[in-house]
């Protein structure tokens, strides 16, 4: 249960890194 939820979290936190990655590309791109 514990794994579930943690599971959980890993999957946002790594959105939010992917998300966080793609601005940061743009903002070179577009600078």
């Amino acid at each position: 249960r514990l794994v579930v939820r943690y599971e959980r979290h890993l999957h946002i936190y790594y959105a939010f890194c992917l998300l966080a990655i793609i601005l940061w590309t743009i903002n070179r791109i577009l600078k």
